[in-house]
């Protein structure tokens, strides 16, 4: 199933607009069986904590869950914390972007 070249066809992707900071490249989420695939390019964040979204009930880890991703930078880093609610804050550097290609299981329905 993972192989098959119309994934992007079967399975479509939900594109969001982030609350704070705006869209760099698109972010978006999508499910695929209970494996959520989130992907964040937002930039003109603040310092330090970000709210971003809130995932749909479906969507939401079983437990809080916390990613290292890329600030755009070639060194730095930036964080993202997916909380058990659905609540997604992104932490920032000064760089103020945040990008990010993140897959956790969702918590059964």
């Amino acid at each position: 199933m993972y192989n098959d070249a119309n994934l992007i066809e079967r399975y479509n992707a939900t594109v969001f607009d982030p609350e704070t900071g705006t869209t760099h490249f698109g972010s978006s989420y999508q499910k695929i069986g209970s494996r959520v695939i989130l992907n964040l390019s937002i930039k003109n964040l603040g310092n330090g904590a970000n709210a971003i979204f809130t995932l749909p009930i479906g969507f939401r880890p079983i437990q809080t869950l916390s990613f290292i991703v890329s600030d755009g930078t070639p060194i730095g880093t930036a964080s993202v914390l997916v909380e058990k609610s659905g609540r997604v804050t992104g932490y920032t550097s000064s760089s103020g972007y945040i990008l990010g290609y993140i897959e956790f299981f969702a918590m059964e329905e």
